[in-house]
């Protein structure tokens, strides 16, 4: 099998806690052929679990590397399109965590990248490549509900100050928009695409109760996707409690998505139930990155997904701060999508 050479740019948190033991497993397909961080003792401990390769502390350097012939881009936000775009421009297939960009323009131009410099470009948002998800996902195409109707999603995250994501100055003060909301709110927004379909209008309230992740830390947003389903995402990092759950309710029957398990519900039949094992997303990305590059596979994760998935929070945060509803089409007007 033949292994991609992947040049590793961040090493991070979430380098060193998710994309480090997915590659680790993928030896078989990935080589680490070099490593960069803005501090040399994180670029070299990071080395130790592969091989030692090469290690830099400028990302300029490792893309000027001929047998680098892809890289996974594992920064701050705000640093994601300038990396991509010196990475296309020389020629190098890309994974990045999401979203593409600390704006919507240029998350826009993040997405226009493949098709400009020729490159597979894989925005890292795992939640599309989750078991419990794909499950889900299924059910719906297939009609086992029926057509979809309503939506929700309540996303409850403790607030927790040892958290070392919320530790993170970046994240404390964010210079993307949205911050944690859409940092991480862009993984259940694109899970929500991905099952239901396109929104169409969104509606939003913000606030923020701590001093952990930024100006906002709480959401409600409603919305209008295609076909009339109406959906409402309502999430906060601030709280006592912790739940994640998904419900999609359809004419003929719900399905239910918490804990790693999909369940399906319908009238007079038994719950029909699928519990995800060892499916954290991760790993399916790396595999789905490795087969676009070697045998020409198309993509399940796009950057023009990651983009609309992000240009919902940022209309989100225009909805909130004007108190209007945003009508997406004429928002996105002119992105060149």
């Amino acid at each position: 099998m033949r292994r991609v050479k992947l040049g590793l740019i961040g090493a991070g948190l979430i380098m060193n806690n998710a994309h480090a033991p997915a590659l680790e497993a993928l030896r078989d397909r990935f080589e680490i052929a070099a490593i960069c961080s803005r501090t040399e003792k994180s670029a070299r401990a990071l080395a130790e679990r592969f091989g030692r390769p090469p290690i830099y502390t400028d990302y300029r350097r490792l893309l000027e590397q001929p047998d680098v012939e892809a890289v996974d881009v594992a920064v701050p936000i705000a640093l994601n399109y300038e990396i991509c775009k010196a990475a296309a421009q020389a020629g190098k297939h890309i994974i990045c965590e999401k979203p593409p960009a600390a704006n919507l323009a240029d998350a826009a131009a993040a997405a226009r990248l493949p098709a400009e410099y020729g490159i597979v470009f894989l925005v890292a948002e795992q939640f599309r490549y989750l078991a419990d998800m794909r499950k889900a996902r299924h059910w719906v195409a297939a009609g086992a509900i029926g057509k979809p109707i309503l939506a929700r999603w309540t996303i409850v995250q403790t607030y927790d100050p040892a958290n070392p994501y919320a530790q993170t100055a970046w994240r404390q003060q964010p210079a993307h928009i949205g911050g944690i909301l859409s940092d991480a709110g862009v993984h259940y927004m694109d899970a929500l695409r991905s099952i239901v379909g396109e929104v169409e209008s969104v509606q939003a309230f913000v606030a923020g109760h701590g001093l952990l992740w930024g100006p906002h830390d709480t959401a409600v947003i409603n919305l209008r996707l295609a076909g009339d389903v109406l959906a409402n995402m309502s999430m906060t990092w601030s709280a006592a409690d912790r739940v994640n759950m998904l419900e999609i309710f359809g004419a003929a029957g719900t399905v239910r998505v918490a804990g790693g398990e999909a369940t399906l519900l319908r009238p007079d039949r038994a719950p029909e139930k699928f519990k995800a094992v060892d499916s954290q997303g991760f790993r399916e990305e790396f595999e789905d990155f490795y087969a676009a590059i070697v045998r020409g596979k198309a993509l399940d994760m796009t950057p023009r997904e990651a983009y609309l998935d992000f240009a919902v929070f940022v209309a989100a945060i225009h909805s909130a701060e004007t108190g209007q509803v945003i009508e997406m089409q004429r928002y996105l007007q002119g992105a060149g999508l």
